[in-house]
């Protein structure tokens, strides 16, 4: 992401953030809901991630577009979709829990 949106990672600090943080965090939370998929005592704790990652994504571009301006359309796009996924979570969860 940092080639297309002309983000500075020429350091060994910056790629190590990058790396552990949008790499590392994010092949490890796709590993517990792949598994959620697979192991239904798992599908829960799954589901309950699945929110918690599309809340933060939305909570942070919301705060982006108040501290930075508008954002330009591939992002408004991402954001629209990572909206959509946070609302039928919720709304699965609701289902699960009702």
């Amino acid at each position: 992401m940092a080639i297309p949106f002309s983000l500075g990672v020429d350091d060994v600090d910056a790629k190590s953030f990058i790396r552990s943080g949008a790499g590392g965090v994010t092949v490890a939370c796709a590993a517990v809901l792949i598994a959620g998929a697979f192991v239904e005592s798992l599908s829960y704790a799954a589901l309950v991630l699945a929110i918690t990652i599309m809340g933060g994504l939305v909570f942070g571009r919301m705060m982006s577009w108040r501290l930075d301006g508008k954002p330009g359309m591939f992002t408004m796009i991402s954001g629209g979709g990572e909206a959509l996924g946070f609302v039928f979570g919720v709304f699965w969860l609701w289902l699960l829990s009702g």
